[in-house]
């Protein structure tokens, strides 16, 4: 899995920071460098690969390629959150136009590339007042409007409900979201894998923490052993896939990933 492009390019070229700005997220075209440099990206990666494992492309859903630009770059994360609650319209119809150009970039990766599937992310509004009712009217429409087009293109996809910095997540919110396997910050949210088992209809991934100093990073060979195997006794073999909350720290090391993977081999 390999992050993508992280917001749509409109909302970069306008630097879209306020809800004044929304109107300002315009359409690209297929040739746009937005989509053509992650399909050279990921023929790159994949080619490299050469089939020896699966490969899943990052891609963010629409509202978040919002998020993560005011949040991340502007730098104003109560003005992104007051956004949605109050500017909830704009919002949607901005989400929309950035739905049509992930769908162009999804054909493209489809037609051009053999990338094995799609690593999709998504998050909760973080303002209490975006409840379900809210969630299932501004947001969940462009999420599941990619996601559909998505799971027509491939076989297996992955559904990211990102906790990326303890965000916490309404999972129950994701249950109808199709996907083959379904990732979240199980030690954030404190939903353990087995108890995901009863929110998800499909492969549960995860069962690590993937912040610095945490055990994939930092814990002994034993401790690491471990947990794997307590892992999986605790959620069952079947429709788990081990990994980590959102992305393993760069430093970690492959050999302790591979003491992972052996632990959790074939019996």
């Amino acid at each position: 899995m390999s992050d993508g492009f992280f917001s749509h390019p409109s909302i970069i070229d306008h630097a879209i920071s306020s809800a004044a700005d929304l109107h300002k997220v315009t359409p690209i075209t297929a040739d746009h460098p937005w989509i053509r440099r992650q399909v050279e990206f990921v023929k790159e990666l994949t080619d490299f690969y050469g089939g020896e494992v699966m490969t899943f492309y990052s891609i963010f859903a629409p509202v978040q390629q919002l998020r993560l630009f005011i949040e991340y770059v502007v730098k104003d994360v109560n003005g992104f959150q007051g956004m949605l609650w109050e500017h909830k319209e704009a919002v949607a119809r901005a989400a929309e136009v950035i739905a049509d150009d992930t769908l162009l970039l999804v054909e493209a990766l489809k037609t051009e590339t053999k990338v094995d599937g799609i690593y999709y992310s998504v998050q909760s509004a973080q303002r209490p007042e975006c409840d379900r009712e809210h969630h299932d009217r501004y947001i969940k429409p462009s999420d599941i409007r990619v996601l559909e087009r998505i799971n027509e293109l491939w076989e297996h996809n992955i559904l990211h409900v990102c906790g990326y910095e303890h965000y916490r997540n309404d999972l129950p919110y994701y249950a109808q979201y199709p996907a083959s396997a379904y990732n979240w910050a199980v030690h954030t949210e404190g939903v353990s894998l087995a108890e995901g088992k009863e929110i998800f209809d499909g492969v549960v991934m995860g069962g690590f923490d993937n912040n610095p100093g945490s055990l994939i990073d930092a814990g002994t060979t034993a401790e690491v052993v471990a947990e794997t195997r307590s892992l999986i006794a605790s959620a069952g073999r079947d429709r788990l896939a081990l990994g980590a909350d959102c992305t393993i720290p760069v430093p970690t090391s492959l050999d302790r990933l591979e003491v992972i993977r052996r632990v959790a081999g074939p019996r």
